[in-house]
């Protein structure tokens, strides 16, 4: 695959993580300093190409990704469309490509066994919707480890919730 090509000019400059609109994932060169500094295990950090004119990476801002998906989404999660819709026909789900749905309605539960010894791993299924130049995306998860990392350094852009471990 090829980097990921963004206008350097859009990519916010006061945040440490940011979304593109298709869900990949951007980080400031001081996210990375702070994981490779401390250790932390499966993050991957790739480069971003500018597509302005000068057509060079992008500096101090890196595409993050998890290393390994593996953990497998289990019940009690609940997803669909919005919590009075579960998408019962099917619209957003496949089971054969690990579709979970559109959204998730509930907080994340993964079985105990699937989950590696690693600090930021993904999940198997996707959740989202597959349209033009958008596509499903997987939910990252990371340990305790680099929660309390983020939350001493005050990373700004990143939020976090609590996913099960059953």
């Amino acid at each position: 695959m090829t980097p990921l090509r963004l206008p350097a000019g859009r990519i916010p400059k006061t945040k440490d993580f940011s979304r593109t609109i298709a869900d990949e994932v951007v980080v400031s060169q001081r996210v990375k300093d702070a994981f490779e500094e401390c250790g932390v295990s499966g993050a991957n950090f790739a480069t971003v190409v500018s597509t302005s004119r000068s057509k060079g990476f992008v500096e101090g801002r890196y595409q993050f990704e998890a290393t390994e998906a593996a953990a497998e989404v289990a019940p009690p999660t609940v997803s669909g469309n919005k919590p009075s819709d579960l998408d019962t026909e099917g619209e957003y789900r496949c089971a054969r490509c690990g579709l979970l749905g559109l959204n998730l309605l509930s907080e994340l539960s993964v079985t105990r066994a699937s989950v590696l010894d690693l600090d930021v791993q993904a999940t198997r299924a996707y959740v989202g919707l597959r349209s033009g130049l958008l596509r499903p995306r997987q939910v990252v998860l990371v340990s305790p480890k680099v929660y309390r990392l983020a939350k001493e350094m005050k990373l700004k852009g990143v939020a976090f919730e609590i996913a099960y471990l059953v």
